[in-house]
């Protein structure tokens, strides 16, 4: 069973695991996309998985997963098509690829945010495996935030 905090709005669960893997090499074959900085924002997620390595289409060495990127949405049909193209992703994740399609800085986010999550360590203990699984998932609401009484409660922004 796959369990994502928010819960997405579509997922199939294939039942199965990927390979194990140590390193995520992101590819395309869109020369819109900035690869380098999907690298960035990638670790900058993963900061505490400093023993994965995360690649520009290098050729990979030893185990590893290709994140395919591609930004553009089309085809993926949706009940809320403005928070999906502005904030939704799709994930498509498979024994040796993970196909990831966005619109936004926001959706890519949000993917990475989902792929960290479902993240497990191998049961050898030799690297990392995800659930095999189809996602699409966008926001409920344009702007998620912390209610201002609860963010008092929590100390966020008191002084002293």
């Amino acid at each position: 069973m796959i369990n994502l905090l928010p819960e997405p709005k579509k997922i199939r669960d294939d039942n199965t695991l990927t390979n194990a893997f140590h390193q995520i090499d992101f590819t395309t074959s869109n020369e819109n996309i900035n690869v380098e900085q999907l690298v960035e924002l990638a670790k900058l997620r993963f900061w505490n998985y400093q023993d994965i390595d995360f690649i520009k289409g290098k050729e990979l060495t030893g185990d590893g997963i290709k994140i395919s990127v591609s930004n553009t949405l089309a085809g993926v049909e949706t009940e809320n098509d403005e928070l999906f193209r502005s904030q939704g992703y799709y994930l498509l994740i498979q024994p040796d690829e993970i196909l990831l399609k966005y619109e936004n800085k926001a959706g890519v986010i949000n993917a990475l945010t989902s792929i960290k999550q479902l993240l497990k360590v191998n049961e050898t203990g030799e690297g990392y495996v995800l659930p095999c699984c189809e996602i699409i998932d966008w926001p409920s609401i344009p702007v998620r935030a912390i209610a201002p009484t609860f963010s008092w409660y929590a100390g966020y922004g008191r002084i002293g």
